[in-house]
């Protein structure tokens, strides 16, 4: 399966946000760049290292950005329990992710556009990776690769 077709399942998954039914769980995946370092949280960091046998399980939390065009595949990214959410902010003029203290749900299901947690989601030169893109910065950050693929791909009804 393809990053394009892994985000529009993840767009047909979530309806727009009802306030009167809001979701319980976001999706998660592995993220890992082109030279496999896995992105996890380290002392309240995410850092992205290779993967050994010592190597925490780490998976990242993910939701559509609804109030946003959804053909750029616009995204919310948090941690694994879903309580922080990345964010690109401007440090000394240039862009600059940070972890924050807002709850993946809460951006998904506030109907805010909340461009600065906001990453589109883009395909790759290849069919099995993808980037991400600051929707606050685009064209300006750096893209972190990712590679999606099936088998490691968690749906919410697989979680336990």
């Amino acid at each position: 399966m393809t990053a394009d077709q892994k985000m529009r399942d993840l767009f047909h998954h979530f309806p727009k946000p009802d306030h009167l039914r809001p979701i319980e769980k976001p999706w998660l995946f592995r993220v890992w760049d082109i030279d496999q370092k896995f992105l996890f949280l380290k002392n309240n960091m995410l850092v992205a290292a290779p993967k050994d046998g010592n190597s925490p399980d780490y998976l990242v939390a993910m939701t559509p950005n609804r109030e946003m065009d959804e053909n750029k595949f616009p995204i919310f990214l948090g941690t694994q329990d879903g309580a922080q959410s990345l964010s690109c902010g401007e440090s000394g003029g240039q862009p600059q992710l940070t972890l924050e203290g807002k709850a993946i749900l809460d951006l998904y299901n506030d109907g805010k556009e909340h461009k600065n947690f906001t990453f589109f989601s883009k395909s790759g030169s290849r069919i099995e990776t993808g980037s991400f893109e600051s929707a606050a910065f685009p064209g300006e950050s750096r893209e972190r690769r990712i590679s999606p693929k099936a088998q490691d791909f968690i749906a919410p009804a697989q979680m336990k």
